[in-house]
């Protein structure tokens, strides 16, 4: 390369294109145009040879992220690199304010016509500019309020004054507070049968590659986001006279084109409606996308871009990179870790073929998520092509290996355990098997699990005579104790089934309750009944009854319960309004118990805290795993209590939230018999789970909430290296119709992984 020439052709553009000479100084607080006689920009040289391609992309990097001055100029930076005896790299930077797409093309042909002339020492000339960007300026200025000016933005206030403002689409993380500009690209090639199917839509609808492709992304980030209604933005050059196209400059201008997908229409259909959109918004681009913004009142969100968070560009690669006598040119791809938006695609036509780029913002998404995308993109191109007369919902997404994957190999969750028992009959198996084992530990007092099973027994015989069965609720309100799972297990014993109620709770909402689920019976304390507001139920104060029991009682209650009757009723918060029950059957809860046993060791039962409410689905798993599993339970009113409790209560086995073992750990609250801790219902940072581990005593953390706020799954370290990895299935949620949930182990040695599972049904 012959740098002189180089850098004399650069001046020549600059001298001959007055945005290039721009700055913008700032005068009584607004920034404002000047432009400059005579520019000067200096080709500065690097020298790396040796360097490594690595070292290559770092300084392009650094060239690129470099800020500019805007009140001082110059607003671009040309670098010439040299990586080999014969090999360079040219870097241009340019402030977007003075520059956009059009222009790139417009410099590189000027700047190679240039060159060519000064390696002969001759003098080009070029057609004098009939016009600058500043009278074009000038003439936007100008049109400001001129009828056409009304007209435009009438039609946009019109097309987006109800649009949705934001995008639902799943991301990897949480949005952060103000948005972030850090970015990453994925890019492929796309099929050459995807290509010329498109082609052939094309000439059937009688639409263009981009109305093809802007109509497909939209099912994309519909069948994504589960909306159908999108707002979606695209560039537009804005050069609609001739005479503009060969001026540098920020001529682009956004549009936001909005796309109705309600009713699952063809694909053909859909297609029509979106390239009608397009053309109405090229018809309508002058307006500005910053006055749109203002005039629509957009409420600002520090969070997101306004309108929309989620761009669509369509690119004719065109340049001819040989332009420069004597060498061989090609375009370097690289890395700048840059994001204007959530996501911006980019749809290139090239000389060997259709190329897609999808840039992201990396605070948001992660890489491999990106990569699925480009795949469903590919994958639904792919079917649009096959058939653009299917139904936009019919359109395949997956590819053959992930519907096999979520169809087939997710789903053998098949597992041998007795379906035919109920969540007492458990219970009642292992009272025969070990009745002289504790069963239950509160506030000092023990329970053996005969003593247990014959209390339950009595008071289930009770509830029997006074019309307890097979789906009917049972109302329990009563503060924690002996008495609590008592009446929980007397209550299944009936063959009822239990509706917690916590004593807590305002009292309008355990009116609402007891009359929504009409449980004819209700299990209470003496101390809550004046407390209770007035309802149909017939109450039964469980401190008011006689204890005593006797062999008698050793004999259970027989009754037509079955798996396929209900278990219990848990009413959820009541976030969508009222609260509403979901009932659960025997034989969920039984899964759950048989799961339990195959991933928690007797060891770990043999201490469980039971500090969840009843109210939750948790609590589940504290009293009847244990119970049904041969384990020990230990009553507790929250977690908080597990200090107070006495040494030889030996909690092997905890389930909390995170804040509450944090705190546990701050206070040096955690006994050393503890070695199991289940965290829930909030996100679970790694600095919490390296501290609990801290305390040397702990063996297994598991995550049941999802997520963690600071960590992906892939990022959980090893506490021993080498050790052999612990997988959580499924533990269960009561909140769905389909009971999916997951527990994920925070343990040694590898990343861990997500299991969706614990079928379950939902009635009433």
């Amino acid at each position: 390369v012959d740098a002189a020439a180089l850098e004399t052709a650069l001046n020549e553009v600059v001298a001959r294109h007055e945005s290039l000479r721009t700055v913008f100084p700032n005068k009584n607080g607004e920034a404002t145009q000047l432009i400059q006689n005579e520019l000067h920009i200096p080709l500065e040289q690097v020298d790396l040879r040796g360097a490594s391609e690595a070292d290559l992309q770092s300084r392009l990097t650094q060239l690129a992220q470099t800020p500019f001055r805007l009140s001082e100029g110059p607003l671009l930076r040309v670098t010439l690199l040299r990586t080999d005896k014969q090999s360079y790299a040219l870097s241009l930077i340019v402030h977007h304010i003075i520059f956009d797409a059009w222009s790139h093309g417009v410099f590189l042909r000027e700047l190679a016509g240039f060159y060519n002339a000064a390696l002969h020492q001759k003098t080009l000339q070029l057609p004098p500019l009939s016009v600058e960007f500043a009278d074009y300026a000038a003439s936007q200025r100008a049109w400001f309020g001129s009828e056409d000016f009304n007209q435009q933005l009438d039609y946009w206030t019109d097309q987006l004054g109800d649009a949705p403002g934001v995008s639902e689409i799943h991301t990897d993380r949480p949005r952060p507070a103000v948005q972030t500009s850090n970015g990453a690209n994925v890019f492929r090639f796309l099929s050459d049968d995807v290509h010329s199917g498109l082609q052939s839509i094309m000439r059937s609808e009688g639409c263009t590659l981009f109305s093809v492709m802007m109509t497909a992304f939209n099912v994309l980030i519909s069948r994504y986001s589960g909306q159908d209604d999108l707002v979606i933005g695209t560039p537009i050059a804005g050069r609609k006279r001739s005479e503009l196209e060969d001026i540098i400059g920020f001529f682009l201008h956004t549009l936001a084109i909005r796309t109705d997908l309600s009713g699952d229409p063809q694909f053909n259909k859909l297609l029509q409606r979106v390239n009608d959109s397009i053309l109405n918004g090229f018809e309508h681009q002058e307006l500005p996308f910053e006055t749109l913004v203002e005039e629509l009142g957009v409420e600002r969100d520090t969070s997101r871009s306004p309108i929309f968070q989620i761009m669509f560009v369509l690119q004719h690669v065109e340049l001819d990179w040989e332009m420069f006598e004597g060498l061989q040119t090609e375009p370097l791809n690289f890395e700048f870790g840059t994001a204007k938006y959530d996501m911006m695609f980019f749809v290139f036509e090239t000389a060997d073929g259709l190329a897609a780029r999808l840039e992201y913002n990396t605070d948001l998404f992660d890489g491999t998520s990106m990569e699925r995308l480009l795949d469903h993109f590919e994958t639904l191109l792919s079917g649009i092509a096959a058939n653009p007369k299917q139904t936009i919902g019919q359109i395949p997404l997956l590819k053959d290996s992930e519907q096999k994957q979520m169809l087939v190999d997710w789903n053998q969750t098949n597992f041998d355990y007795p379906s035919n028992e109920t969540m007492h009959s458990l219970f009642e198996q292992q009272a025969a098997r070990i009745p002289e084992e504790n069963a239950l530990y509160f506030d000092g007092e023990e329970l053996s699990y005969r003593e247990l099973n014959r209390r339950a027994n009595k008071l289930a015989q009770q509830l029997i005579e006074n019309g307890a069965g097979p789906d009917v609720l049972v109302g329990i309100c009563i503060e924690r104790c002996i008495e609590m799972v008592v009446g929980m297990l007397a209550t299944l014993k009936a063959g009822a089934a239990y509706v917690p109620l916590d004593p807590a709770y305002p009292p309008q909402r355990v009116s609402y309750m007891l009359d929504d689920c009409k449980a004819p019976l209700l299990l209470t304390h003496s101390s809550l009944i004046e407390k209770l507001p007035q309802c149909e139920s017939q109450s039964i104060c469980l401190d008011a009854l006689d204890w005593s029991v006797s062999e008698e009682h050793d004999r259970n209650p027989v009754t037509e319960v079955q798996a396929h009757n209900l278990g219990y009723t848990i009413y959820t918060s009541g976030s969508t309004g009222m609260p509403k029950g979901v009932a659960i059957e025997h034989r969920n809860a039984v899964a759950l118990i048989q799961w339990a046993g195959q991933v928690f060791t007797p060891a770990e039962f043999s201490g469980v805290l039971a500090s969840t409410s009843i109210c939750f689905d948790l609590s589940v798993f504290e009293i009847f795993c244990p119970l049904g599993l041969g384990g020990r339970i230990i009553v507790v009113k929250d977690a908080l209590a597990l200090p107070e409790l006495p040494d030889e209560t030996n909690v092997t086995l905890i389930n909390t939230v995170p804040s509450a073992i944090a705190e546990l750990v701050r206070i040096n609250g955690v006994p050393a018999s503890v070695n199991t801790v289940n965290l829930a219902g909030e996100p679970l940072s790694t600095a919490l789970v390296d501290a609990i581990y801290g305390l040397g005593t702990v063996e297994r953390v598991n995550d049941l909430y999802g997520p963690s706020e600071d960590t992906t799954y892939s990022t959980w370290t090893l506490r021993e290296a080498g050790q052999p990895p612990t997988i959580g299935r499924p533990i269960y949620n009561t909140q769905a119709y389909i009971l999916d949930s997951y527990m994920n182990p925070v343990t040694a040695g590898v990343s861990g992984e997500l299991y969706l599972g614990g079928r379950g049904v939902t009635r009433g």
